[in-house]
């Protein structure tokens, strides 16, 4: 897992550029403002995960990423900070 960290005027952002586990080791719920609007339940790779939701044309202000099997929360990803 990479993660580097951006600070901004309103809170810590993790810039995320990939996390990519064993198999299918992550879910992603990825929203527009506060209405939820995509979860992915099994995700291998974060990067391509987020690349297919951008192509598909799926509008999202933010995202959660969490650890599948214990359902912990890792980090939050905005469209504008993935590398």
């Amino acid at each position: 897992m990479e993660r580097s960290l951006m600070l901004s005027d309103r809170s810590t952002i993790f810039i995320f550029h990939r996390m990519k586990g064993k198999k299918n080791d992550y879910a992603a719920t990825f929203f527009n403002n506060e209405e939820k609007v995509l979860h992915l339940g099994f995700v291998h790779d974060t990067k391509k995960a987020v690349q297919w939701v951008s192509n598909e044309g799926i509008i999202w202000t933010h995202g959660n990423i969490y650890d599948r099997r214990t359902r912990e929360f890792i980090t939050r990803i905005y469209p504008d900070n993935i590398k």
